[in-house]
């Protein structure tokens, strides 16, 4: 349970991280905006965040994926391990 936890915590850093990141990026967009009138540089940083944001929401759902598998496979451990717990405590025939 305790490992559950690091884990979402560790996820949840990151995520926090790759969105300061991509604030930072919007910024510079803004400020490359506003300092001149060179519209491919606007598109080519326009572009570079917009992928950007695209690879943060397919590792994000990577990671949710990968979570709800732990989980799912933790369950069914916890649930094997009822039964053994439960047809051994059973009195045989």
């Amino acid at each position: 349970m305790c490992d559950v936890v690091v884990v979402q915590s560790a996820l949840r850093l990151t995520e926090v991280l790759k969105e300061r990141e991509a604030q930072i990026e919007l910024k510079q967009l803004r400020e490359a905006s506003e300092c001149g009138d060179n519209k491919e540089t606007q598109a080519k940083l326009r572009e570079d965040y917009e992928h950007s944001l695209r690879i943060d929401i397919a590792e994000k759902q990577k990671a949710r994926d990968a979570k709800t598998k732990t989980v799912e496979f933790q369950k069914a451990q916890y649930e094997i391990m009822i039964h053994c717990i439960v047809c051994s405590s059973t009195p045989g025939p």
